[in-house]
């Protein structure tokens, strides 16, 4: 596409990270990310999620918080959806990363819905921090 001189939109780029993403192409998929900055194309919210989602399902939660620091640095509004990946954290007992994920989530002013507490007392007290649960 690009080597025929047509521009693709962000939906074009966030199909293709998808698909990507599905297929378990994970490098790939965040060069896509990169390709489409380089073209002028703003990564939004659903381009991140996207991928966030992906990089959970890989087990790579490192990536995930990269992610998930890179949006704020590109002030695109973190929401609710995308903090329910944080669930791949909790399923993985990495209750502290969670914790500073949902710390992350009110600075930017998001009202954690009942679902995400939910996900992060039933870790924590499946992890024996009953007490931090409370």
């Amino acid at each position: 596409m690009l080597d025929q001189g047509m521009q693709p939109v962000v939906v074009t780029f966030n199909f293709l990270i998808d698909g990507l993403c599905k297929g378990g192409k994970m490098d790939k998929a965040e060069e896509m990310l990169r390709l489409m900055v380089s073209c002028r194309r703003n990564p939004d919210v659903v381009s991140f999620t996207t991928l966030i989602d992906g990089l959970c399902k890989g087990g790579k939660m490192e990536k995930v918080e990269e992610m998930l620091r890179l949006m704020v640095s590109c002030r695109i509004d973190l929401d609710v959806v995308t903090f329910q990946h944080f669930n791949a954290l909790c399923k993985g007992g990495k209750t502290k990363k969670a914790e500073e994920l949902l710390r992350l989530m009110v600075s930017q002013r998001m009202d954690p819905d009942v679902r995400t507490f939910s996900i992060l007392i039933d870790a924590l007290c499946k992890g024996g921090k009953i007490e931090q649960a409370e």
